[in-house]
């Protein structure tokens, strides 16, 4: 996996330059959360119109993460239109732990799939 911040235009920028770098078979990028101390578990997101031109103007599995919520999920793929999503954050029962609330996973699946695709 390759994870790309996704912050402002340049992120798209960013992605078309390493698409060929990535081996579509074996890999994939996830656009994320940029924070302080690095990529992820901010439980906030950027920009859903960046990360829909991102997967518009690539080739390769993209991956939408940062701040996805079984709230939000739904909005998220419609408008992004991912080939798959990752949440960590709000799907804890003990955050300083990691250990998911497994009623959570469930609804967000659940939500998953429901979902209406582009």
């Amino acid at each position: 996996m390759c994870a790309i911040f996704v912050e402002k235009e340049r992120s798209v920028e960013v992605a078309s330059e390493i698409e060929d770098s990535v081996d579509y078979i074996k890999y994939y990028i996830k656009l994320d959360t940029k924070t302080f101390t690095g990529i992820g578990f901010s439980g906030k997101f950027r920009s859903w119109e960046t990360s829909r031109e991102i997967v518009k103007k690539i080739h390769v599995p993209v991956f939408l993460a940062g701040g996805l919520s079984i709230e939000n999920v739904c909005k998220a793929i419609e408008t992004v239109n991912p080939c798959g999503v990752d949440a960590t954050s709000s799907l804890d029962l003990h955050p300083e732990t990691g250990e998911k609330d497994l009623a959570k996973v469930k609804r967000f699946i659940e939500n998953v799939r429901g979902c209406e695709r582009m």
